[in-house]
């Protein structure tokens, strides 16, 4: 089962790659300074999983990383949370995969690394359908942040509001 996930996921990395084509997002290897570009997880749950196949975070499901390389010269966190907020639902759904933000049209607003805690500011329309979505949503986005500066805080901003204070009044 793992070596399944496994090669899940490098699959659904590299469609990831794909679909982000802009010339913001992804720069052409032979172009980068950097050959081997930059690596990082967007996080994925996994529906009815009860943490089998990754952590456990309520609601029955599992909390599954997926590896990324980007050749691209901007902040890795930029790149990990632009990848989590533009990925496809219906290609992760096929290799057995969910993400919370399918029907949200999220952009990065802006990151800033304030030494003991980290700001990313969010715009845009969140369409949850179900009450679990609240909880897949805010661990999808604080688990794909917390690799790059796992000892800090992290405060998440959706249309100038905090993700605790919007997640309970929708």
């Amino acid at each position: 089962m793992k070596k399944i996930l496994l090669l899940v996921c490098v699959t659904i990395s590299l469609f990831i790659i794909w679909c982000s084509n802009s010339s913001k997002d992804i720069v052409e290897q032979a172009d980068s300074n950097d050959e081997d570009g930059q690596t990082f997880d967007v996080y994925f749950y996994i529906p009815e999983d009860n943490g089998e196949n990754g952590i456990a975070i309520g609601c029955n499901d599992s909390l599954s990383p997926m590896q990324n390389t980007v050749y691209t010269n901007d902040d890795p966190l930029w790149s990990a949370i632009h990848a989590l907020l533009t990925v496809e639902q219906d290609m992760v759904q096929a290799f057995g995969l969910e993400t919370a933000l399918a029907d949200s049209t999220l952009e990065i607003d802006y990151i800033e690394d304030k030494n003991t805690y980290t700001v990313i500011a969010l715009t845009g329309i969140v369409d949850l359908e179900e009450e679990c979505d609240k909880l897949r949503f805010e661990n999808q986005l604080l688990y794909t942040a917390r690799q790059f500066f796992p000892n800090n805080n992290f405060i998440i901003v959706i249309n100038d509001t905090t993700l605790s204070e919007f997640i309970n009044n929708m």
